[in-house]
């Protein structure tokens, strides 16, 4: 287990989050659908280097990055 504080205590891996600002570049809005959700949610995903999560999301979400306007 990493010795940081980004390292999780359930999956023993390092746990990144999105680099929001490079996701704007090539997308307006993240949305999370209801089936996505389900299979995903809380669930460790596997990434270059360690893990990230869709914890603190919900099914049906959509996050802008973007003015839709």
């Amino acid at each position: 287990m990493p010795d940081d504080n980004r390292a999780s205590w359930f999956t023993g891996h390092r746990i990144f989050e999105p680099d929001w600002a490079e996701v704007a570049q090539r997308y307006d809005v993240v949305h999370v659908t209801q089936v996505g959700y389900l299979e995903c949610a809380y669930a460790p995903i596997p990434c270059l280097g360690g893990v990230t999560t869709m914890t603190g999301w919900g099914p049906d979400v959509a996050l802008w990055l973007k003015d839709p306007r």
